[in-house]
């Protein structure tokens, strides 16, 4: 396999509003740290697949499949080929308009902007050299996270659940050309990327932990895969609660996931020097059942009554898997997916890597018992993502049997 990398800085100028946090209200006029994009180009024999990751809540729909369309034609490139995904990161811009303003005020001059320089990476990596490869899988733990959904006297609240498991595994994928050298690397894992709400532009604990980890290996690319993470939050725990933390307590956790990659990649690899590339994507309707409660934010609800009048009641949950050898593959969905669709992958081949908020976003999908339970991932959330209800628990299981589906009809 061959592989070429870039990495542009698209940190936005000031003042610009941050996405994610409803809490959040005035334009930033600071940047703690830069945010990026990273373009990596994998090719083997005359396929190519190309994935574009960047410190972004997430992608808008129309973004990626109007830039897509202009760069597969461009390059003649398949569409399931090229994957855009955002590392979830609650300190950068809001890239889309299809959502509530309270999670981000959006600025078309940056998104036009952004938009450009994503089609001057995409030429500048497909003209760059390629190096050839193999790449070594390291597989560990971090212990960052924790399930932030509790049941307390009959509600699902988002509170601290230390009895909940959750999927605490830390994957590195290291690239090395012929003579052993670092040439680039990808970490994998999944915990929100919200340890502080602190009004200042950054790439997050994410941005934190590649550039350290970069730092240590020569200065390679690093860049990071966000898994289904849609219901794990950064273990910051105070008398039974979550607290929102300074940047210190953002750096501290970057470097606390930085440090275990560095334990890991002192274990045993699996090395892989054999690729064999697949692509296989499923679109599936979603049906999202009409609301019967309201928000307790009166100005919310009149947003929400606003936007969602000509918003359809299914969503299109786009799932791509990609393959790159019999010990490497990929599952990328755009939505924020909870854990246990991760755990149900892994648990038929943990050979697949789970990867949420990839080409676009619908909103959470929660699973069956979340759908029961109600709170935040299953409700509460349907009124900033400007969606028409809850997601139907047919919907639920069809998520979960075509996943399935999916994963062991390519287990290699």
């Amino acid at each position: 396999m061959e592989v070429s990398t870039l990495i542009k800085d698209i940190t936005p100028e000031l003042p610009i509003g941050l996405a994610g946090f409803a809490h959040r209200e005035a334009y930033t006029d600071s940047v703690y740290a830069p945010i990026f994009l990273k373009l990596f180009l994998f090719s083997e024999g005359k396929q190519t697949k190309i994935i574009v990751i960047a410190d972004l809540i997430w992608w808008d729909d129309n973004f990626v499949s109007e830039t897509k369309d202009e760069i597969c034609r461009k390059y003649n490139i398949n569409v399931q080929d090229v994957i855009f995904h955002a590392t979830h990161n609650h300190s950068g811009p809001q890239t889309s308009e299809k959502f509530s303003e309270q999670l981000g005020k959006y600025d078309q001059n940056y998104v036009r902007w952004l938009k450009n320089e994503v089609l001057r990476s995409f030429e500048l990596l497909i003209k760059s050299p390629r190096i050839k490869v193999t790449l070594e899988e390291y597989i560990g733990k971090s212990e960052i996270g924790v399930y932030r959904r509790k049941i307390v006297d009959g509600s699902c609240l988002m509170l601290p659940n230390l009895t909940t498991e959750i999927d605490d595994t830390l994957t590195v994928l290291l690239l090395k050309d012929v003579n052993h050298k670092n040439v680039a690397g990808l970490i994998h894992f999944s915990c929100h990327p919200t340890c502080t709400d602190e009004n200042a532009v950054s790439s997050e604990y994410v941005g934190v932990c590649c550039e350290k980890v970069s730092r240590e290996l020569d200065g390679i690319p690093v860049a990071f895969l966000q898994g289904f993470s849609g219901d794990i939050r950064p273990c910051l725990i105070n008398d039974g609660t979550f607290y929102r933390g300074r940047l210190s307590d953002m750096k501290a956790l970057g470097l606390r996931v930085a440090e275990d990659v560095r334990r890991i990649l002192t274990s045993q690899p699996a090395i892989v020097e054999e690729f064999q590339f697949c692509t296989e994507k499923l679109t599936l309707p979603l049906l999202f059942t009409r609301a019967t409660n309201e928000h307790e934010d009166s100005t919310l609800m009149t947003e929400w009554r606003n936007l969602t009048k000509n918003v359809a009641d299914e969503q299109m949950l786009n799932i791509t898997y990609w393959r790159l050898s019999k010990e490497v593959g990929f599952i990328f969905c755009n939505a924020e997916m909870v854990q246990s669709y991760g755990q149900k992958i892994a648990g038929i081949d943990s050979t697949v890597l789970p990867v949420a908020y990839s080409d676009g976003m619908i909103g959470y999908v929660a699973d069956e018992l979340q759908l029961e339970e109600g709170g935040y991932e299953s409700n509460q959330f349907i009124y900033y993502f400007n969606l028409k209800g809850k997601l139907n628990r047919k919907s639920a299981q069809k998520v979960i049997s075509n996943l399935e589906c999916l994963v062991r009809r390519n287990i290699k």
